[in-house]
């Protein structure tokens, strides 16, 4: 999906105004980090059509390292490698809110 926004943007130029991401809208440590950096990136280096580029590369990076960082606790679930399994789980929620808020949410994003 977010490949297709892009796509759209290069072509016909028609781009939206675009506020920087909020780290204070995820839960999660990397996603943080992630829209931390690009809010300060937008706030000192980009304007206009390379802000909303960049928040769209943003997004892809999150969603990225969400996916890898599901498959990790996936996999130590299907290996029976579960030392603290409340944990784990509360790990994959913080994962899916942060998923739904690139995905689901993009005012707050």
């Amino acid at each position: 999906m977010i490949r297709t926004i892009e796509d759209h943007g290069s072509h016909f130029g028609t781009l939206p105004n675009v506020t920087a991401l909020a780290s204070e809208n995820f839960r999660g440590t990397t996603a943080q980090r992630i829209s931390f950096m690009d809010n300060l990136l937008a706030r000192i280096v980009f304007r206009g059509r390379t802000r909303f580029f960049h928040k769209l590369h943003a997004l892809k990076e999150i969603i990225e390292e969400l996916q890898k960082e599901t498959r990790a606790i996936v996999e130590d679930v299907s290996y029976g490698a579960l030392v603290y399994p409340g944990r784990t789980w509360r790990e994959l929620e913080v994962l899916g809110y942060d998923l739904n808020t690139c995905m689901g949410r993009q005012r707050s994003c």
